[in-house]
C-alpha cells in the first residue's frame, strides 16, 4: 500500500509524539523512582530517632536534678530543725552530739550543692544539644516538604503533558486509514 504524501507526514508526527511520549514516561519513572526524596526522609528519620535519644536523655538528667533538689531541701530542713533543738537545749552532752550532727548536715549539704550545680550545667547543656537537633530536624522537615511539593508539581506537569500528548496521538491516528494505522 501507497501512503501520500499527506500521509507519510503524519506517520512522521505519530512517531514524534511516540518518542516524546516514551521521554515522558521515562521522566516519570525517574521522578518516582529518585532517590532525593528517599534520601530527605532518612535523614529526618535519622534526626527524628538521635532528638528521641537526646529529650531521653534530658528527661532523665532532669529526673535526677530534681532528685537532688529534693535531698537538699531536706537537708536544709534537718538542719534548721537541729539548730532549733539546740537553741532549745540546756544538756551538754546532747548540745555536742546536735553540733557533731550540724557538722555532718553541712559537709552533705555542701557536697548536694556541688553536685545540684554540676546536673545544672549539664542540662543546660543536654537543653542546647536538644535544641540544636530540633532546629536540624526542623530543617530537614522544611526540606523534605520543599522536595516534595517540587515532585508534585513536576508529576503534575508530566501526568498533563501525557494526556496533551495522547490526544496528539489520537488526532494523528484519526488522519490515517485504519489499514496504515
Amino acid at each position: 500500500m501507497k501512503a501520500s504524501h499527506q500521509q507519510q507526514e503524519t506517520l512522521l508526527e505519530l512517531s514524534q509524539i511516540d518518542l516524546q511520549i516514551r521521554r515522558n514516561q521515562l521522566a516519570t519513572q525517574a521522578l518516582v523512582n529518585g532517590t532525593e526524596i528517599e534520601t530527605a526522609r532518612a535523614e529526618l528519620m535519622k534526626l527524628s530517632e538521635v532528638l528521641l535519644n537526646e529529650r531521653n536523655a534530658l528527661d532523665a538528667l532532669e529526673v535526677e536534678l530534681s532528685r537532688a533538689a529534693q535531698d537538699l531541701t531536706l537537708v536544709e530542713e534537718r538542719i534548721a530543725k537541729d539548730n532549733q533543738r539546740l537553741k532549745q537545749s540546756s544538756n551538754q552532752k546532747d548540745i555536742q552530739g546536735i553540733q557533731h550532727e550540724l557538722v555532718s548536715l553541712a559537709k552533705r549539704k555542701d557536697t548536694l550543692e556541688d553536685a545540684e550545680l554540676e546536673l545544672l550545667e549539664r542540662v543546660e547543656a543536654q537543653r542546647a544539644q536538644v535544641e540544636g537537633i530540633a532546629s536540624s530536624r526542623e530543617t530537614a522537615q522544611k526540606l523534605l516538604a520543599s522536595i516534595e511539593d517540587s515532585q508534585s508539581a513536576e508529576l503534575a506537569k508530566l501526568k498533563s503533558g501525557a494526556m496533551l500528548l495522547s490526544e496528539e496521538r489520537a488526532r494523528a491516528l484519526a488522519n490515517l486509514s485504519a489499514e496504515l494505522a
